[in-house]
């Protein structure tokens, strides 16, 4: 997280003493997000992991077999078992001569265990990675592009932050929101180079 404020241990004797930092903490956290929804143009990029609907719906069935099945309704029932049964034979038959439709059908001749179902359960990976996530942060990082002016304009904006939430009596000597991030020197040197390069 990009979180500055150290949340110590709460309790009852110190609670007014951290609900101050509490909030500030959630005004830091809003900061960030406002910070990312602008940078984030690309919807795709938003989420960590896509959610398989089959596989998700797999290990839901397998559940509820193994903690409901009693007051699930017959129906269901006969329908949760099929689709898990089918998965199971697709996902661990080694006998590629084995007739699984068959098998699947003849629900007398296999019945899934409550330790099949909770490996089942165990088992399904529904969650599948995005490849095109970028985090939040990162979004930030790469909106400054390295940029010396855009960076101490972003460090500026949240020590003035900083300054607004907390209100804090007592700063190091010498502390001030608009203090160099980079030295003047860094600036004219990028700039040189950005000219050299175009």
């Amino acid at each position: 997280t990009l979180c500055p404020i150290p949340i110590g241990h709460c309790s009852r004797r110190n609670t007014n003493r951290i609900s101050p930092m509490i909030s500030s903490c959630c005004a830091f956290q809003m900061q960030r997000k406002e910070l990312e929804e602008k940078e984030r143009t690309d919807p795709e990029t938003a989420k960590r992991h896509h959610i398989d609907p089959y596989l998700y719906q797999i290990r839901s069935q397998a559940l509820a077999l193994l903690r409901w099945k009693s007051k699930l309704p017959p129906e269901k029932q006969i329908a949760y078992e099929r689709d898990v049964r089918e998965y199971y034979f697709k996902k661990y038959n080694n006998n590629p001569d084995k007739d699984i439709k068959k098998e699947m059908d003849d629900e007398s001749s296999f019945s899934l265990t409550a330790d099949q179902l909770q490996g089942i359960a165990n088992d399904v990976v529904y969650k599948v990675p995005n490849p095109n996530y970028v985090s939040g942060p990162q979004l930030v990082v790469d909106s400054l592009r390295n940029d010396p002016e855009k960076i101490q304009q972003f460090v500026w904006d949240w020590r003035r932050l900083f300054l607004d939430t907390l209100s804090p009596r007592y700063l190091p000597d010498g502390w001030r929101v608009d203090a160099p991030v980079v030295s003047e020197k860094s600036i004219r040197n990028q700039k040189k180079q950005q000219r050299q390069n175009h």
